[in-house]
């Protein structure tokens, strides 16, 4: 087991600052910039950099684990769901009036521009994924699969403690009804069978010894099939296929989640090489300022991107390359902006609005990765 210092799982805290950089590289080779025109280079564009969308996947398996943990602390459900926002909305509503600035001051081409003010506003909210409006910042589709998660769990968590366990049975059962329409949220489901206690003994536990090459393999499997959709993994859903040609899809989408669930579980048990890295102080610093990268990172990449067309000259430097020339000339200042937001919105704004919550001056910081279970 991995060492734990104040009830916190350093691996799996290592591990959100890893998942947020494979969304950020992703992001780089999803950005537009010409490069990569060569066989080798369009080979570690597919196969390389597009597979680490799957970093958001990862994510949503390190919200399972956690989650178990934030609900105990919680004394009430306000309390819950008042933590849940200011946790959230802080980083979010400051990168999307960033965002909106940018797009409202003309400087970067988008086709439409900024949305409707009822769809703007409702971006404020992060609400739900079946609620389909167009996004100002696009990396925050996934916190209204979060804040989708946070209520189901909440809701079953508040039936439970009341003995009203048909109706929590329920609500399990309307969250695993929704995840054929919404796929890409199937490892909150092992995140919260890992908080639970599962797997941690038999051949499950034998086959999570390798964390690393588990992650590989869900990786390409998921880029296969995103491939296989046209580029989509969203389009992997009852949503937008018949029933028989989503279940044609079911042994692809158990194979990416077992090989996603057991990478987890082997980084929560501290398992392999990766769990090693994991726990470096620079990984401990990127799972720290992990959720402010995830929506900073974007406005840095934007910035770079202008800068790049204003200086024509340094896109020829890198030549096939230059996409990843690109995310070098970035990722400094997305760490620095995050860094600074981590600090500033995640700290110490998150926790002055805890203590106009239901907790009051009880209320503290975020805790990103606590240790439940046994």
């Amino acid at each position: 087991m991995i060492e734990r210092k104040s009830n916190i799982n350093l691996t799996i805290h290592g591990a959100r600052g890893l998942f947020s950089l494979m969304v950020f590289f992703f992001h780089v080779g999803n950005s537009g910039v010409h490069g990569f025109s060569g066989p080798l280079g369009r080979w570690a564009l597919d196969w390389l950099l597009l597979p680490l969308t799957f970093g958001v996947e990862m994510f949503f398996g390190i919200s399972g684990i956690v989650i178990l943990g934030a609900l105990p602390r919680a004394r009430s459900m306000g309390a819950f769901a008042w933590d849940r926002m200011t946790r959230i909305y802080p980083v979010l509503w400051i990168t999307t009036l960033a965002i909106s600035l940018v797009l409202f001051s003309g400087s970067v081409q988008r086709r439409h521009g900024l949305p409707p003010l009822g769809d703007w506003l409702l971006n404020f909210l992060a609400p739900p994924p079946f609620f389909n409006i167009p996004l100002v910042h696009m990396a925050a589709w996934s916190l209204g699969y979060e804040f989708t998660f946070y209520a189901l769990m909440g809701t079953g968590w508040y039936l439970q403690r009341h003995r009203q366990y048909w109706a929590a049975a329920l609500v399990t059962l309307v969250g695993l009804a929704l995840l054929p329409y919404y796929p890409r949220g199937m490892l909150m489901v092992a995140g919260v069978l890992i908080a639970l206690g599962h797997g941690r003994s038999g051949l499950i536990a034998r086959w999570s010894r390798f964390p690393a090459l588990n992650m590989i393999v869900a990786m390409t499997l998921w880029r296969y099939a995103a491939i296989k959709m046209g580029g989509h993994n969203t389009d992997l859903s009852l949503l937008y296929m018949s029933f028989t040609e989503w279940v044609a899809w079911v042994p692809l989408l158990l194979l990416t989640f077992a090989f996603g669930s057991v990478s987890l579980l082997g980084l929560a048990e501290g398992k392999g090489l990766m769990s090693r890295l994991m726990e470096t102080r620079f990984m401990q610093w990127m799972g720290t300022i992990s959720y402010s990268f995830y929506l900073w990172h974007p406005v840095a990449l934007a910035g770079m991107k202008q800068l790049f067309r204003w200086s024509g000259g340094l896109s020829q430097w890198g030549g096939e390359w230059t996409p990843l020339l690109f995310g070098l000339s970035a990722i400094g200042p997305a760490l620095l902006m995050s860094h600074v937001s981590q600090r500033l919105l995640e700290v110490r704004l998150t926790k002055w609005l805890r203590k106009l919550g239901p907790d009051g001056r009880a209320a503290h910081a975020p805790v990103a990765a606590t240790v439940t279970g046994g």
